[in-house]
């Protein structure tokens, strides 16, 4: 990103979305310069994914787990529009088909951790005694399932996406035994 861009004093989430939301078509290289900026003001912003290695205490745990979470759902966002902006760079005149790829590939693996993260965390929730203690505002195990699913279907959603802009640049690029390999991705997820 130029320094041009992040220097002006229009660099805000508000005026970026308002640009991107406005109902005349924005040129493919303005709109990619305006979808990395908001990008880069969104990780900027991010919470740490730093934990203490020290014994935790079970207020400690609770804190930690809304923490991540609440870092869970902005990466999520970050995600949605990393993929916009891979389906940018592949409307091009000329397609950046390794821009694009990088973007996608960033999404997939987000998409992966969190989920592997998931799973873990409902493993841990499964064989937990004292419910209390991995999150004391939800008792009922009926909600905490209904919450996991919603996010898996919108995190699988998310990854179907990122996948099929990756056959859309193996395709671009000649890969077809790549491109074969992430509809096979695709497939397992459904």
């Amino acid at each position: 990103m130029t320094s041009s861009i992040l220097t002006s004093p229009f660099l805000s989430l508000n005026t970026i979305d308002t640009i991107l939301k406005s109902p005349n078509p924005i040129p493919a290289e303005q709109k990619i310069q305006l979808l990395e900026a908001k990008i880069h003001l969104l990780v900027s912003t991010l919470p740490s994914f730093i934990t203490k290695a020290s014994d935790k205490q079970p207020d400690d745990i609770v804190t930690e787990r809304k923490s991540h979470d609440e870092r869970t759902g902005k990466v999520i966002a970050i995600d949605e529009i990393r993929i916009e902006l891979g389906q940018t760079y592949l409307e091009q005149k000329i397609p950046d088909y390794i821009k694009a790829e990088v973007e996608f590939g960033i999404v997939d693996t987000d998409c992966k951790n969190v989920l592997k993260r998931m799973k873990r965390k409902k493993d841990i929730h499964m064989t937990s005694q004292d419910e209390n203690l991995i999150n004391p505002d939800l008792t009922n195990k009926n909600i905490w399932r209904e919450i996991d699913e919603t996010w898996i279907m919108r995190i699988k959603t998310l990854r179907t996406s990122a996948l099929e802009g990756m056959i859309g640049v193996e395709e671009g690029l000649g890969r077809i035994a790549r491109a074969e390999r992430w509809k096979k991705a695709i497939a397992e997820l459904r």
